[in-house]
């Protein structure tokens, strides 16, 4: 309300009020109404009651009137908007920003927040109903016999694979999606590539590690497989970080070079779901919880969420990611993780050989467009390669085996250098099960000491033989909370360390009647037990 209080106020009348409307009209158009209200309505100003176009029609209507939009739904029924080759989240702060600032540019005034929720939920409704589904990916993906790299850069350009070569191009088969994380990748050499370029800059000199490492690397860039997750130790100044750094910026280049482990499973999982590859740093240790995740992690499980406490929607993630970790000590101990993992442990750089990291990355970036030139050559050949590989005994990590051989043998390696490194590493994931598990260890020496004459009782009965050998012979504390308290923990033991054992020549038996469990423990027949040969368990 304008109310006049003076007499002097002309043309307003003293002591009254008057609307913001009459206001208007008195100074605008000399008291006239009607002219008034036909110029604020010819002009777009206001509109009559009968033909209200709100801001969020207003909103809506600048999204149709573009023929280069393109509205669909992706996992999870998300809405998303394909802007000039760039995919936006329908919900997101940077489709808010944007469809504000086309508002502006049209009309001149800011749309409030009501009307833009109005309208993305309208936006979220015809791209679920009206839009096409389309499965997104983060970074790498499948897509019409091609493998494509998002190089997440300002011209929006892809590297598109094929057995016959790779290119740079403009267009986007709408697959993928980007994270606030995400850095863009250099473009690659077209030339004098050479993927090798890497051992400039990272502390390993073993041949076998070297294959497994570069073979890992680049299945890396190859989506919808388990790969193994690589498990990097060793002392302090042996360059772990920089070594997961140098891999981070090769795989998936991120404001996040390297992560902290999440402190609970719906945090991992959610850190997980936006990285195509991650590195945990310096962990030293890792919880049994977060050991299953990564595990499902690695091999394409599903993990929901509840998306909002008020209704009962689940967020459904459905991961099968590339996975890294570092530490002092090798954390990954269960043999389930273990199993899923390739081992790489560094030594101590000498303090004359050692460069600062800032002058070490400088000369990587130089050299990374050749490094992933190189990448992008072998991966043309191995998609050439792969589907005429052929192994005769296959690991647990069946399709990395076969990928890695294709890549061994695209890098002009012979297929049979991948898998001995691959095979020695996972005698060391054994070794490693067996050397670093509590039961494990004492029931080996129990065994030992005993000739290895077989051992045949309940479940009780062995855990108080093996607790009193553990105390007065290998002066174990049997009170910790490492050691089974209870026989039904003992046999839960058991079974996570069963298989390993077995490969070890070493069979542990749970036989059960009517009247008992019986548990025995024997060594296979002709069996050495230092031998790595495998072996068959019987239970």
């Amino acid at each position: 309300m304008f109310y006049v209080f003076s007499s002097s106020a002309h043309p307003f009348e003293s002591n009254k009020g008057y609307s913001k409307f009459s206001v208007y009209t008195i100074l605008n158009h000399n008291g006239d109404f009607k002219k008034s209200a036909k110029f604020l309505v010819d002009n777009n100003i206001v509109q009559l009651e009968n033909s209200k176009s709100t801001q969020a029609d207003k909103l809506i209507e600048i999204i149709k009137e573009k023929e280069d939009i393109t509205l669909f739904h992706g996992e999870n029924d998300n809405g998303f908007i394909l802007i000039k080759n760039e995919i936006i989240a329908l919900k997101s702060k940077a489709f808010k920003r944007w469809l504000a600032r086309e508002f502006w540019g049209k009309y001149q005034k800011s749309p409030n927040s009501e009307s833009l929720k109005n309208a993305i939920n309208v936006l979220e409704g015809l791209a679920y109903f009206e839009g096409n589904n389309h499965e997104l990916f983060n970074r790498m993906a499948w897509k019409d016999d091609f493998l494509w790299y998002d190089l997440i850069n300002d011209a929006h350009e892809f590297i598109k694979i094929s057995k016959t070569g790779w290119n740079t191009v403009n267009e986007n088969p709408i697959i993928f999606k980007r994270y606030s994380h995400n850095k863009n990748q250099v473009n690659p050499s077209t030339e004098n590539n050479d993927v090798n370029l890497i051992f400039k800059y990272i502390n390993i000199t073993d041949q076998n590690q070297r294959n497994l490492l570069l073979v890992y690397l680049i299945s890396c860039f190859i989506p919808d497989f388990s790969h193994p997750m690589l498990a990097i130790f060793g002392p302090q100044g042996s360059a772990k970080s920089t070594l997961s750094k140098i891999l981070r910026l090769i795989i998936d280049p991120s404001l996040i070079e390297v992560a902290s482990m999440p402190k609970n499973q719906k945090e991992l999982v959610q850190v997980l779901s936006h990285h195509s590859f991650i590195f945990f740093d310096n962990i030293s240790y890792m919880s049994d919880e977060a050991s299953d995740t990564l595990c499902k992690a690695i091999t394409g499980s599903g993990f929901i969420k509840r998306e909002l406490f008020e209704n009962d929607e689940d967020i459904i993630y459905q991961l099968k990611k590339c996975i890294g970790v570092n530490g002092v000590n090798l954390v990954t101990t269960k043999p389930d993780l273990l199993d899923r993992s390739i081992l790489i442990e560094l030594e101590r750089i000498s303090s004359s050989d050692r460069k600062q990291e800032s002058e070490l990355m400088d000369e990587f970036q130089k050299d990374l467009p050749k490094i992933l030139g190189g990448i992008f050559d072998a991966l043309s050949k191995t998609l050439e390669i792969k589907e005429n590989i052929k192994l005769e005994d296959i690991p647990r990590m069946a399709d990395f085996a076969i990928w890695g051989s294709a890549i061994s043998l695209a890098l002009g390696h012979d297929k049979d250098d991948f898998m001995n490194a691959y095979n020695e590493n996972i005698s060391t994931q054994k070794e490693t099960v067996l050397n670093d598990n509590q039961i494990a260890i004492v029931i080996d020496a129990f065994m030992n000491q005993r000739g290895w004459i077989k051992w045949s009782g309940t479940s009780s009965e062995l855990l108080k033989e093996l607790k009193s050998y553990a105390e007065y012979d290998l002066n174990i504390n049997t009170r910790d909370k490492y050691w089974p308290k209870a026989p039904n923990i003992l046999s839960r033991a058991l079974n996570v360390i069963k298989t390993t054992f077995e490969e070890k020549g070493v069979i542990i038996t749970n036989s059960v009647t009517s009247t008992s469990r019986t548990i025995t423990i024997e060594k296979k027949e002709d069996m050495d037990l230092s031998s790595n040969d495998d072996t068959t368990i019987e239970s």
